[in-house]
C-alpha cells in the first residue's frame, strides 16, 4: 500500500494538516494524503445516482409515513443516517485518501489508468486499475490520451488474502473545483511513481477495457461478473429473492398494508447484498485448473493449493455444474 512508502517528496507534504476526523476513520493513514478540499456540487454533478437518491429517499420514506404507516418514519431517519455518513466518507476520502498517480487512457468514454501499491508493507504488489471516470462533467482543461493526473484512493481488503485486495480511486477532479489543490496533490506524488504508472501500464499491454490488473501472475481473477449468468447456474437464492420482490407489489395491490411493502423493500435490499456478493466472488477469488471429467453429467475436477501461508497442500474437488454451462466454448472455475 502507498502509505508505507517513504515519499521524496516530504517537505511539500503537509500531513499535519489533515483533519482529526479523517485520522480517526483512516486507520492506517496514508503517508501522502490528499488534502483535497471536498466540493459537494462538483462530486454530485460528476456521480449523480447516489447523492440524488440519498436526497429523495427520506423525502420519499416520510411520504410513506403520512399516507402508509407511521413506520416508515424510521427507514426516513435512517436514511438520513446514510446521508450524513455518505457525505462525511466523502469528505475524508478527498482529505485523507491515498494519492496515486493516474493517467487518461480514453477519452470517448473517459478512462483512466491508476497505479497503487497493495501491499501490506512485507512484500511489492503492484496493480495498475482502469475505470471510467467522468472527467468530461468537471471542465478539466486538457483531456487527451496520456494526461496525467493525482487521485485518491482507499484500500478494500478480503479475507484470505495477504494484501489488500482492491482500491476504489477517485480523480482529484471530480472531488474539487480547487485547481490549486489538484496541482499541489500532482507535484507531491514522486517522480519515480509516475515513471512505474507508464512502465507497468505498458507491461500490461496497454489495457483499456475497466478492471484491476495485477502485475504478480499469482494475482485474483478480476472477472467481470454476469449477474444473469449467474443466477441461471444457481437459481435457488435470486428466484426467491425475484418473488420477495415482486409479489408483495402485486398483494399490495389489492391489500395495500404497510407490511407488504417493507417486505418488497427487504427484497430489494437482499437483491442489492447478492449481486454485491456475486461481484466480490467474480474480482477477488483466486483461479484454479480444471479439467471436465464427464461432459453428459457436467462434472469438473479441479485442483488447488489449499495452504495459506505460501506452503504446499494440493487438493482435487470434484463438483457437478449446470450442463448448459460446460458446453460454453471458455469456462472460468474459481476456487
Amino acid at each position: 500500500m502507498n502509505n508505507q512508502r517513504e515519499s521524496s517528496t516530504d517537505d511539500e507534504s503537509r500531513t499535519g494538516t489533515v483533519s482529526v476526523l479523517t485520522r480517526w476513520l483512516i486507520n492506517p493513514p496514508a503517508s501522502n494524503p490528499g488534502l483535497l478540499p471536498l466540493n459537494p456540487f462538483r462530486y454530485w454533478r460528476c456521480f449523480p445516482l447516489f447523492p440524488t437518491l440519498h436526497l429523495i429517499g427520506p423525502q420519499t420514506m416520510i411520504a410513506l409515513a403520512v399516507c402508509v404507516h407511521w413506520s416508515f418514519a424510521i427507514a426516513a431517519v435512517v436514511w438520513l443516517l446514510v446521508l450524513v455518513l455518505f457525505w462525511i466518507k466523502r469528505y475524508v476520502i478527498a482529505d485523507g485518501g491515498d494519492l496515486c498517480p493516474a493517467m487518461i487512457v480514453q477519452v470517448n468514454p473517459c478512462r483512466i489508468a491508476v497505479r497503487a501499491d497493495l501491499t501490506f508493507g512485507l512484500d511489492s504488489w503492484p496493480v495498475i486499475k482502469v475505470i471510467d471516470e467522468p472527467l468530461d462533467r468537471t471542465r478539466m482543461r486538457t483531456l487527451e490520451v496520456g494526461t496525467c493526473l493525482p487521485v485518491v484512493a482507499t484500500y478494500a481488503e478480503y479475507d484470505g488474502i495477504n494484501h489488500w485486495a482492491d482500491i476504489e480511486p477517485f480523480a482529484a477532479p471530480c472531488l474539487t473545483d480547487n485547481q490549486s489543490a489538484i496541482d499541489h496533490a500532482k507535484r507531491r506524488i514522486p517522480d519515480e511513481e509516475w515513471q512505474a504508472l507508464r512502465r507497468d501500464y505498458a507491461a500490461l499491454n496497454q489495457p483499456s477495457q475497466p478492471g484491476l490488473y495485477h502485475l504478480r501472475s499469482e494475482g485474483c481473477c478480476n472477472i467481470p461478473v454476469r449477474l444473469w449468468r449467474y443466477a441461471r447456474s444457481i437459481p435457488l437464492l435470486p428466484t426467491l429473492i425475484v418473488l420477495l420482490v415482486v409479489c408483495p407489489l402485486l398483494v399490495g395491490i389489492f391489500y395495500p398494508a404497510w407490511w407488504v411493502w417493507w417486505l418488497s423493500l427487504i427484497g430489494l435490499f437482499l437483491g442489492w447484498a447478492w449481486a454485491k456478493s456475486a461481484a466480490m466472488i467474480a474480482q477477488y477469488t483466486f483461479p484454479c485448473a480444471a479439467k471436465l471429467i464427464d461432459q453428459n453429467a457436467g462434472r469438473i475436477a479441479m485442483y488447488a493449493n489449499l495452504d495459506a501461508s505460501g506452503g504446499f497442500y494440493p487438493a482435487i474437488k470434484v463438483v457437478d455444474y449446470p450442463t448448459w454451462l460446460i458446453q460454453l466454448d471458455e469456462l472460468i472455475l474459481q476456487r
